[in-house]
């Protein structure tokens, strides 16, 4: 909880395993923390220290990709697009592009990240962001009391059986793999 005039809190993390086929194991873990024992208050422009990323925990390579949603809430817990979405700016870090989201409502709102590297057994990605700022324009008179959320989920496929499935923009990038290759 963050408490200078505003609040970023709740940065819920939520995994998703997702196996591609039943031969080995899928298994991530969404690594979202603060590395400082939390955040004590946020100010416009400040920097601060959260680190977000997944491991592979499982037995088999895998691609991941991370789903990133900021949202705002009101003094009442309600969700408001009276601020700016854009004014929670978290210092995205290569290794990552942005690409295409799945469709469906769990998705809504949610930019998809995709990581550059298969990940192989017990390795942990690069951080998305290891940092975020609340934005300059922050009207702290005006909104002080309501609080920045960012949502982070994570995916992940077994590499043996997508690489060249894989969805890649024209210079080589991924931005992508096929929904047919993930169970709901």
């Amino acid at each position: 909880m963050v408490s200078v005039g505003v609040t970023m809190a709740a940065f819920s993390a939520m995994t998703r395993e997702t196996n591609v086929v039943t031969i080995g194991s899928i298994k991530i873990k969404l690594i979202d923390e603060y590395p400082d024992d939390g955040v004590d208050g946020v100010t416009p422009n400040q920097e601060v220290d959260k680190v977000v990323s997944v491991q592979n925990t499982g037995n088999q390579p895998c691609y991941v990709r991370l789903f990133i949603k900021k949202q705002w809430f009101n003094a009442n817990g309600v969700e408001t697009t009276e601020v700016s979405t854009d004014l929670i700016q978290p210092q995205y870090k290569s290794g990552w592009v942005k690409g295409q989201c799945p469709s469906g409502s769990e998705y809504n709102g949610f930019e998809c990240y995709y990581y550059q590297y298969e990940l192989n057994k017990g390795a942990t990605a690069d951080s998305l962001f290891d940092k975020f700022k609340l934005g300059a324009d922050f009207d702290v008179n005006r909104y002080g009391n309501y609080e920045g959320h960012i949502i982070v989920k994570a995916e992940a496929v077994q590499s043996e059986y997508i690489g060249s499935e894989l969805v890649k923009d024209s210079t080589g990038n991924i931005i992508g793999w096929p929904t047919s290759l993930v169970f709901n």
